[in-house]
């Protein structure tokens, strides 16, 4: 059961959340109205919207790892779903073009789904084939953007990594692409969910986020998005594990 403490601080943090999306959204869509493109509004508003929200909420990071970052070269990056606060670290502070891709159900979301589907994120339909997911990602790609996947699909409820769907690395040896493994933990994890289910009311310390070394992909082949897969879940263990 929830302490007072932990539902009151998820209120507040929900509040931020809220208040700082539904100011963004609401700049976001005045430019757009004025004709600023849906790349105009993820350039310049992002970070305001992040940013704004993690120090709203108190929260404090520790990023590590930056240079395997390389703006020109589109990459699929694979995060596991560290912390509640994930989303908002990487928006932060991993500075290229990227779109994610997310459950099609989120674009129902108040504010932050009308946000989302304005900035190009992209809406993965319930059932979607591999298939259906490298068409979606193709185009992106070859425009030079960089794709984020979490694999683990939804967040554990034990804390634990869990376990890697296989979409995202189809993808990325599809379309050439590497993949870039990012490691996000708390010093301080809930060891249960929250009120209302998640885990904003806890106090997580810093949550650190570290991009790790690239991988790439060698083949098509089953045996070889395997091998890729396992690669990129041990390097992310293995970060894990040494916080």
């Amino acid at each position: 059961m929830s302490s007072p403490m932990e539902t009151l601080r998820t209120l507040h943090r929900l509040s931020v959340i809220a208040g700082v999306t539904g100011v963004v959204a609401g700049v976001a869509s005045t430019f757009f109205a004025a004709g600023k493109t849906p790349e105009w509004g993820y350039e310049h508003l992002s970070l305001h919207w992040s940013g704004g929200i993690l120090r709203g909420c108190g929260i404090r990071a520790e990023v590590r790892g930056l240079h395997h970052v390389n703006p020109g070269t589109p990459c699929m990056y694979v995060s596991n779903h560290g912390s509640e606060w994930d989303w908002y670290l990487f928006t932060q502070f991993v500075r290229l073009d990227w779109r994610a891709v997310i459950r099609a159900d989120l674009r129902n979301f108040p504010l932050g789904g009308t946000m989302s589907a304005k900035t190009g994120q992209l809406f993965l339909p319930p059932r979607a084939s591999t298939t259906d997911l490298i068409d979606m990602c193709r185009p992106v790609f070859a425009r030079g953007t960089s794709i984020l996947m979490y694999p683990e699909g939804k967040r554990p409820t034990d804390g634990k990594l869990g376990d890697f769907r296989r979409g995202a690395f189809e993808a990325a040896a599809a379309c050439h692409v590497p993949v870039v493994p990012v490691a996000v933990v708390e010093q301080y994890p809930a060891s249960r969910p929250g009120p209302f289910g998640r885990g904003y009311g806890h106090n997580p310390g810093k949550v650190k986020l570290t991009v790790l070394p690239p991988l790439l992909p060698t083949s098509t082949d089953y045996a070889s998005v395997t091998k890729l897969l396992e690669d990129a879940r041990n390097s992310i263990l293995n970060e894990i594990r040494t916080v």
